[in-house]
């Protein structure tokens, strides 16, 4: 899987909206929106992977200690 589809997936799996990517990415919500559609040839990179994927793994992980 590329960068870009695991981003993808990672959204469709948790419903994640544009405004919540952006945030874990550290892009603005048109920057997140763009590269989920694929707009101007946009796509996710490996960076915006990993910052999505820690951003997420660290909840998860503080919902699990509850």
């Amino acid at each position: 899987m590329t960068p870009h589809e695991k981003v993808i997936y990672i959204i469709q799996q948790l419903e994640i909206s544009d405004s919540k990517v952006a945030r874990a990415i550290q892009k603005s919500v048109s920057t997140a929106t763009h590269k989920r559609l694929r707009l101007r040839d946009n796509k996710f990179t490996e960076e915006d992977y990993q910052r999505l994927r820690d951003f997420y793994i660290e909840k998860l992980r503080k919902i699990e200690m509850l």
